[in-house]
């Protein structure tokens, strides 16, 4: 291998790094945003998303960090765990509303449980 090839995959090696640096970036002002237009995030999400970006920030030169601890992981699987069956539940109750409609043949203005036939596509197309 010559120096330009060695020198080459250095800066690639570079480029590379900038570029998941800039991405962390513009991801991190979008998730921003979210946070800003009335609360599209839950508080445990953005809790765990400040968790891994203040990890990421405290990379040490070498490469090493601190990591997480057990305590950390297992609460945050728990909560991924407990929202993931959150959204399940909601998706069950949405596909039972729109089944008794179809069975009790209601027009798609009419209200069933608050929600009228558009509002529940939309709210079931939402949790899925």
């Amino acid at each position: 291998m010559n120096i330009s090839t060695f020198l080459n995959g250095r800066s690639d090696s570079f480029q590379r790094k900038e570029n998941v640096l800039t991405s962390i970036g513009y991801f991190d002002k979008f998730l921003k945003s979210c946070e800003e237009i009335s609360d599209l995030l839950d508080s445990p999400v953005v809790k765990e998303y400040h968790l891994l970006l203040e990890l990421i920030d405290n990379v040490h030169s070498d490469g090493t960090s601190k990591g997480l601890s057990g305590g950390q992981i297992r609460e945050m699987k728990i909560n991924r765990y407990t929202r993931k069956k959150g959204v399940e539940a909601r998706i069950e109750k949405f596909e039972a509303l729109e089944e008794r409609r179809r069975r009790l043949d209601l027009q798609e203005g009419e209200e069933m449980e608050g929600l009228d036939g558009e509002g529940l596509r939309r709210d079931l197309s939402v949790e899925r």
